[in-house]
């Protein structure tokens, strides 16, 4: 296809990261679809995004993400965030911490009664889910075995770590195989997104593992600006941007938006649908006043909680010694082993504050500590234990800057605007206090707490360190909603209302946060919207099509 001109394919996908892949690949399984999946950012070819290591360095790589920044936050001292998100094929699933959590079954249930729709409940996405997972090594009977994303129980071992999941015992937590299902408290090693000590992303599971369909272009470094309609408000096309190119993709079927919770809502609001007192401030012809584009936007804030320890065994002695480094170096390259082969938690814990055996909030726990971004470690022995509220109250927003597609959105996530969220975070370091300060932890360790630093007691001063401290866990979701209900954005089937033809499936849809890591949560999404778009008629055991 020559970019400098107009081309048409039957679906477009704009935005190939976790739900992205998953839509294309779904929708090109029927051999007379044309489907067109553009993406942004460049192909996944750095070594970085496959060494499991290397997320600490890509959350900050200006070419591979969209390096975005909240507004000031009024409740973080006037902090603007860093907001990284995925700028290349395979998106936040290319760069994450490759954990993998479900949620809690009350979240899908809380969706189901929300939207209306059955299909979105626990026992119904239990489908998708196992359609999806490939776990091993791993007790749990409840997920899949044979899917395209395999789930692995790290083999690595670190005395820290042991010690962490002990103290965690000690404290009432149930010890657990591969925490991927947030149903109960528990304390345990995570299951993650790889494979043979290599990530798997959304792109590697989906597009490498394609077969070079003829049915499905990919386009990398290829901007999407807006959708284009016809008088009817049937979406017809794309305009696209590519080497200074700028050129139509027309789409006889569809157009799915899977973009995720902030560049969804603000190509929704560059094409004419958002509130449209805010369209036309930014002198953008108004095609459909759906006031809540860009509202109901929630993301997990944490706190990191580091500790010093005696013992020489964290990631910090290993990169801070030339001659470690090049071992383990050369032990990923031989064995695909050793602490380069270690995601973004290594083990973790969800735990309630109150009485509810329901998690509330959660761990991820590493065996390093960092002063800032990127590989700056401690050069002393250190872990950390970044603690987050599952389900915020607070709720912000994503708007128009300006009505450029060139320019970032306004994105204010209103972080600890509820007082129940600032109790929350506070009751959730200490608990992590609590776990450090446990003998099965002192025993072999020795901690001596760096932060908040032992002189930070008060409720009133530890609520003050996380203010001064916390930051996003890269969960942000909900800008544009869906539900049954006329001011809803999109329909429990993922169609964007007051238009025809028109998809959205990814993290923007869902209506509340789900208990832990999204990742999960919005590749069932892509695999449940595909089902609709293909007008796949419903099955006994889960399977919903089209509803209504």
């Amino acid at each position: 296809m020559k970019l400098s001109q107009n081309f048409e394919a039957d679906y477009v996908v704009v935005g190939g990261g976790t739900a992205g892949c998953i839509v294309a690949a779904r929708l090109a399984e029927d051999a007379d679809n044309q489907v067109v999946l553009v993406e942004a950012g460049p192909k996944d070819r750095s070594p970085l995004l496959h060494i499991p290591i290397g997320f600490s360095k890509l959350l900050h790589n200006q070419k591979m993400t969209w390096g975005y920044k909240t507004t000031a936050q009024a409740n973080l001292n006037g902090r603007c965030i860093s907001w990284p998100r995925g700028k290349v094929l395979g998106g936040c699933s290319s760069i994450n911490g490759m954990v993998w959590v479900r949620g809690n079954d009350l979240d899908f249930n809380e969706w189901a009664r929300l939207t209306k729709d059955s299909g979105w409940s626990w026992s119904e996405v239990q489908y998708y889910f196992k359609k999806l997972e490939a776990a091993s090594g791993c007790e749990d009977d409840r997920l899949g075995r044979s899917g395209q994303i395999p789930l692995t129980v790290t083999k690595l071992r670190n005395k820290s770590v042991e010690a962490f999941i002990a103290a965690g015992e000690q404290q009432g937590l149930t010890l657990r195989t591969g925490m991927a299902i947030s149903d109960q408290t528990g304390v345990g090693y995570y299951l993650t997104t790889t494979k043979n000590g290599r990530r798997v992303s959304s792109a590697r599971a989906f597009l490498w593992n394609s077969g070079g369909k003829k049915n499905l272009t990919v386009l990398t470094n290829t901007r999407v600006s807006k959708v284009l309609f016809d008088d009817s408000n049937v979406a017809v096309a794309v305009c696209a941007h590519r080497g200074g190119n700028t050129f139509k993709i027309q789409s006889r079927r569809g157009i799915v938006l899977t973009a995720g919770a902030i560049n969804s809502p603000h190509l929704l609001m560059l094409s004419g649908i958002g509130q449209s007192e805010q369209l036309k401030r930014q002198g953008i012809p108004v095609r459909w006043n759906s006031r809540e584009v860009g509202r109901n936007l929630r993301d997990h804030l944490g706190v990191r909680v580091i500790t010093r320890i005696k013992p020489s065994i964290t990631v910090n002695n290993d990169f801070k010694r030339p001659w470690r480094l090049l071992k383990y170096g050369l032990q990923y390259a031989i064995s695909r082993t050793g602490p380069l082969s270690m995601g973004g938690a290594y083990a973790g814990a969800f735990f309630s504050t109150g009485a509810s055996r329901r998690p509330s909030m959660q761990i991820h726990f590493l065996p390093l500590s960092m002063k800032g971004e990127g590989w700056d470690f401690h050069r002393f022995a250190a872990v950390t234990a970044n603690v987050c509220q599952l389900r915020p109250e607070s709720v912000g927003d994503v708007s128009l800057e300006t009505g450029d597609y060139r320019d970032a959105p306004r994105i204010d996530p209103n972080y600890l605007l509820s007082p129940a969220d600032q109790t929350a975070m506070v009751a959730g370091v200490r608990f992590v206090r609590n776990l450090f300060q446990s003998p099965a932890f002192t025993g072999p360790m020795e901690p001596k707490e760096l932060a908040p630093g032992t002189g930070v007691q008060k409720d009133e001063d530890i609520l003050e360190f996380i203010r001064e401290n916390s930051s996003t866990v890269f969960h942000p979701v909900g800008t544009c909603r869906m539900g049954s209900d006329a001011v809803s954005v999109v329909t429990p089937e993922g169609r964007v209302r007051g238009t025809q033809r028109l998809w959205i499936a990814d993290a923007s849809i869902m209506p509340t946060i789900p208990s832990g890591n999204t990742n999960a949560a919005t590749a069932v999404i892509a695999e449940r919207v595909s089902d609709f778009i293909r007008e796949k008629k419903a099955s006994k055991g889960g399977h919903h099509g089209p509803m209504g």
